[in-house]
């Protein structure tokens, strides 16, 4: 019955250590948020973003952020400008958790294309990685709202988004 009471006492004390341990990073508190991130639109335009912003608390965050990219199209390079504002919501309050952010992104082709807004969903994870930084990965759409001078809502097209973020 010893052995039982203090198996039962040693579990107790790990399985809240490790709980414990699982706390919400550093870059997850209320205040300043930024990452630098890679994303992959149409399966092959390829950019870097960064956004910066405020954490309300350890699971919303409001930001913008601006980001470059490129793709080949044909015999031509196409680079792009863009700008965005958007919001995260962390499901857990932990140390990994699962995310979902909106984003309104008005894309500005350099090459002489016509410029366009997007309206971004995405869904993805967090892991923290140590207490200041934290690594996601998120798949999504992107809806066209707007091309050169017309709205296309009317015209839903649902575009492929990938990216991977380094959060501080």
């Amino acid at each position: 019955m010893k052995r039982f009471l203090f198996t039962v006492i040693f579990s107790c004390i790990l399985i809240n250590s490790a709980v414990a341990q699982d706390t919400v990073p550093a870059y997850r508190a209320k205040g300043y948020k930024g990452n630098v991130s890679y994303i992959n639109r149409y399966l092959l335009w390829n950019g870097v973003e960064t956004s910066h912003g405020y954490m309300f608390n350890e699971r919303y965050y409001v930001g913008g952020g601006i980001g470059f990219g490129a793709m080949a199209w044909g015999d031509k390079a196409i680079i792009t400008g863009s700008i965005f504002a958007e919001g995260e919501a962390y499901w857990l309050p932990r140390n990994n958790t699962p995310t979902t952010a909106v984003r309104l992104n008005y894309i500005r082709n350099f090459s002489g294309s016509p410029h366009n807004i997007f309206a971004d969903v995405t869904v993805g994870w967090s892991w923290g990685v140590g207490s200041h930084y934290g690594i996601s990965a998120n798949a999504g759409v992107s809806i066209p709202v707007f091309s050169g001078t017309s709205w296309v809502l009317s015209d839903i097209l649902l575009i492929p988004i990938l990216s991977v973020s380094f959060d501080f």
